[in-house]
């Protein structure tokens, strides 16, 4: 019982030890902010500490004492506190005053602009965003003001891009979610990608089925890779036919590949020759093997035939 009081004595102990070296590093600070030559650095680490502890009230009441002494990073340090907190409408207030009280001199008013052209681009608040970047260019002729503005309007033209793809899917243009398809692609987004295969090829577009149905094949979900080369076969996509062979060839459904092979050399594939000659060699069928690759040796080079 006695050395469980003496656990709970000394963790007190050092609670109040860490209490009291925190209150010092404070008043430390504060001290600081009094300094000529420590008020900016001292500012700066109040501000660090508020933002730990969430204290808002504490960090504005900090900020006003180094506006009274004139820190001149006072406003950016409060700027950065509110980022960091995410106290997105207090930033928003603050920079907007910062805007008014600024007008005329260009380097705050580019500043604060460009500031609260991040904060609308953050939100999804794209027209606004715009606005201020270009108040923040227009005022300086700055290289960041402009790279900002060039970078957002890129990106509301791919978002007004994806919105016009969007519309006319929904319409039934199974080419729009196709390119939607390709645009995430190009960003590496393999869910959002797949998911527009599918509402491509949902909606009849050829290049979206056969896309859609390789990634179900990738993810070995083959009874749904089947359905979708299947709607390809139905209209007449010679790659889905041969795909759809390889696919009962691998599943060892070798009447069903050969139906497909010979479906996709019909409709002038010349890949489902070679499928077809394997097939038939691997059966023992020689002379019908050895016909179908003296037609790919008419048509196509060695060299060509080694990609296949």
């Amino acid at each position: 019982m006695l050395k469980k009081l003496l656990v709970i004595m000394l963790l007190i102990l050092g609670i109040i030890s860490v209490s009291f070296e925190k209150n010092e590093e404070i008043r430390s600070y504060e001290k600081g902010l009094y300094d000529k030559y420590e008020k900016e650095y001292s500012l700066k680490k109040l501000m660090e500490i508020c933002a730990k502890q969430k204290d808002t009230a504490q960090a504005e009441k900090y900020y006003e004492s180094g506006v009274r002494n004139k820190v001149l990073a006072s406003d950016d340090l409060l700027i950065e506190f509110y980022k960091s907190t995410g106290e997105d409408e207090k930033l928003e207030k603050f920079l907007r005053n910062k805007i008014d009280k600024d007008v005329g001199e260009a380097t705050g008013f580019s500043n604060s602009s460009l500031e609260l052209g991040k904060l609308y681009e953050k939100q999804g608040k794209y027209d606004l965003a715009l606005e201020y970047y270009d108040k923040a260019y227009l005022q300086t002729h700055g290289e960041k003001g402009w790279q900002e503005l060039s970078k957002l309007e890129r990106i509301v033209a791919e978002i007004n891009k994806k919105d016009a793809y969007i519309k006319a899917g929904e319409a039934g243009d199974g080419e729009a979610y196709y390119q939607l398809a390709l645009m995430y692609k190009e960003k590496r987004d393999l869910e959002k990608m797949i998911f527009y295969y599918q509402k491509g090829a949902d909606n009849g577009n050829v290049e979206s089925i056969r896309e859609f149905s390789y990634w179900s094949f990738v993810r070995k979900d083959y009874k749904l890779a089947e359905k979708y080369y299947k709607m390809g076969v139905n209209k007449k996509d010679p790659v889905s036919m041969v795909k759809l062979g390889l696919l009962y060839n691998d599943a060892e459904k070798y009447d069903l590949a050969e139906k497909y092979y010979k479906m996709a050399i019909v409709n002038k594939n010349d890949d489902a020759l070679i499928y077809l000659s394997k097939l038939y060699s691997k059966q023992g069928k020689s002379e019908l093997a050895y016909k179908y690759y003296s037609e790919v040796i008419k048509k196509h080079s060695l060299e060509w035939m080694g990609y296949r």
